[in-house]
């Protein structure tokens, strides 16, 4: 892979915005990171990018739901009870929201239904940083330990790419028709 991709801003930022818009493939760059760097450090550095990503997010979510006439009227009808369900269970929500990050599980549903319903933004993101450094720490170890060439890396990434934005166009045109 080009240099540009060893540069620990490169990942902090791709990391930011897998979190924050469309996560594809983040968990091999975590890998291919950890070749390159101490995997502790990727898994702090990886940590704290998915975590500003998720704020990001949450944040936006917000402030889509502070105004009504930008939301959709599904959206409008479901949030009480959205918001009653993780007020009623914030524990739970803290951990779901834990262990969903401490495994390669997608996080992206129960992120919006954290922020639409409300839940305490210190704990979303307390919640998230704690899960994903074990995880990350795991992935990185497992990218310095089994040396798998660059090549590698650059051929799956471009694959999951592939696949994404094939599903994303096959569900568009299937909502389409």
């Amino acid at each position: 892979m080009p240099p540009f991709f060893d540069s620990l801003v490169v990942f902090f930022l791709y990391v930011f915005l897998d979190s924050l818009i469309l996560p594809i493939a983040s968990t091999v760059y975590l890998a291919y990171m950890g070749r390159l760097h101490p995997p502790l450090l990727v898994a702090v550095l990886g940590a704290i990018a998915t975590t500003a990503g998720s704020i990001a997010q949450y944040l936006a979510v917000r402030w889509l739901l502070a105004h009504p006439g930008l939301q959709q009227p599904w959206l409008a009808s479901t949030r009480a009870r959205i918001e009653t369900l993780v007020t009623g269970a914030g524990h739970a929500t803290f951990w779901a929201l834990f262990v969903i990050y401490a495994t390669p599980l997608g996080a992206g549903p129960l992120r919006l239904v954290a922020a639409a319903g409300g839940y305490p933004l210190t704990r979303f993101s307390a919640a998230i940083f704690l899960g994903c450094v074990p995880y990350y720490a795991v992935v990185a170890w497992v990218g310095a330990t089994f040396k798998i060439s660059p090549w590698v890396y650059a051929i799956v990434l471009v694959g999951a790419a592939l696949v994404s934005v094939t599903v994303w166009l096959l569900r568009t045109r299937k909502a389409a028709s």
